[in-house]
């Protein structure tokens, strides 16, 4: 027989899992925030400066931009690079571009303690990132 005990105990669990999946999403979306893109006046010296840093990923994270799913709007679809900068306790996280910017890939590196070559060119290079607020909260309001 049906009992009104056990779908309540189903809604329950149901709205739990609704609210945890919010929870998620919404911490997923801090992390972008969470980075700031590294002043680059001088790419060649960025380039060089970065022969200092050593990859701390062992494969790394490829995104297809000619494939882009929904979730690259909403910039999630960088999460596994932070990801993988928190977890390998990093410096900077570097984005690559590939195949006439068709292919991202991406690394988290941190300080080595001599020089050495990079995985890739410096024209592949295309942002390095570090932690930092993207956009302070602040610099959003006008003066008057």
């Amino acid at each position: 027989m049906f009992s009104w005990k056990l779908l309540l105990v189903v809604f329950f669990f149901q709205a739990m899992m609704v609210s945890a999946e919010e929870e998620l999403s919404a911490e997923e979306e801090l992390m972008y925030p969470a980075f700031m893109t590294h002043p680059q006046a001088n790419a060649t010296l960025v380039y060089q400066t970065l022969s200092l840093y050593e990859s701390k990923t062992q494969n790394l994270f490829t995104f297809d931009m000619k494939d882009r799913p929904e979730g690259y709007r909403s910039l999630t679809w960088f999460n596994p690079c932070y990801k993988e900068f928190y977890a390998t306790n990093s410096t900077f996280v570097l984005f690559w571009i590939f195949d006439n910017d068709q292919v991202c890939k991406c690394e988290a590196v941190s300080r080595r303690l001599e020089a050495g070559p990079l995985r890739f060119p410096i024209e592949n290079l295309m942002r390095v990132e570090r932690l930092g607020v993207r956009c302070p909260a602040n610099t959003a309001k006008t003066s008057g």
